[in-house]
């Protein structure tokens, strides 16, 4: 069960950041990979949400695995965190220990990519391109207008479009040259939500285990 349930919380990875990612109110995020050569109608394309304010408060919601019969959901308050498969209605529960990791939330939790790409972060990416000192160049997509930022990460290349008008992302995408590696679609992004308490709670009805 732990084992299966990790391998959804990317966002738990052992990563650095530049600087601890903490938005002042609540943040939601609903996404989905658009890399080419994913599938369109597996699972790694269907839409995730995540939660976030703060330094500590984070949840992570997965749709249905229709070929793994299984739901995972990952809630972290403060201290603790909680993982279930909420079809078998099974989780574990662990408590942070001195010296774990702070949260990180990478956008691209895929492995094997430059170290710096993980610093950029759901519900900080934005901020983390202006601390990078990357400014922004309009450009017209669609005809629709963008602020896109480029973030050189040899031998890649961050590219993070942003409406002017709401200030947040629309895509994150990885270049290799002119070869798309990576695509993140955000088909909503919601922030200055008032805090929910109920979605930093474990949910009910599941048998927790005291992890390890």
């Amino acid at each position: 069960m732990k084992a299966i349930l990790l391998l959804f919380a990317g966002f738990l990875a052992v990563l650095p950041a530049a600087a601890q990612c903490a938005p002042e109110s609540l943040v939601r995020i609903e996404f989905r990979n658009l890399t080419p050569g994913t599938d369109p109608d597996s699972f790694d394309a269907l839409s995730k949400v995540f939660y976030r304010q703060g330094a500590g408060m984070a949840r992570w919601e997965e749709p249905k695995d229709t070929v793994n019969n299984m739901q995972a959901l990952v809630v972290v308050r403060g201290e603790e965190t909680w993982m279930a498969d909420l079809v078998a209605k099974t989780g574990s529960h662990f408590v942070k220990q001195a010296g774990d990791p702070p949260l990180v939330a990478p956008v691209i939790a895929v492995q094997g990519f430059p170290q710096p790409v993980y610093a950029i972060e759901l519900g900080c990416e934005v901020a983390y391109m202006k601390s990078q000192g990357i400014a922004p160049k309009r450009i017209q997509v669609q005809g629709l207008d963008y602020d896109e930022f480029t973030l050189a990460i040899p031998p890649l290349e961050a590219r993070l479009l942003v409406r002017p008008d709401k200030n947040t992302p629309s895509a994150l995408a990885l270049y290799e040259g002119e070869i798309l590696r990576h695509l993140v679609q955000y088909r909503r992004y919601d922030t200055g939500l008032p805090l929910d308490e109920a979605l930093f709670s474990p949910p009910g009805e599941i048998q927790w285990d005291g992890g390890s």
